[in-house]
């Protein structure tokens, strides 16, 4: 694949189950091997990259 770009991850959340104050981190590093961004990759909702004219014209063709 050779070299890939790597996205980071940071994860933050309270651990009060240990210690009241205890707070809980991780990290995940993930290997960026298509075109998703941070967005996608956090939520896990795509975000479709359409011209307006282009999405205009699709729309006028399929008469919507």
């Amino acid at each position: 694949l050779g070299e890939l770009s790597l996205s980071l991850f940071f994860f933050g959340a309270p651990n009060p189950s240990v210690v009241p104050t205890d707070f809980h981190w991780f990290v995940r590093v993930q290997p960026r091997i298509g075109q998703s961004a941070g967005f996608e990759l956090a939520t896990g909702i795509p975000i479709v990259q359409v011209r307006p004219e282009d999405a205009a014209r699709a729309f006028r063709e399929k008469g919507i």
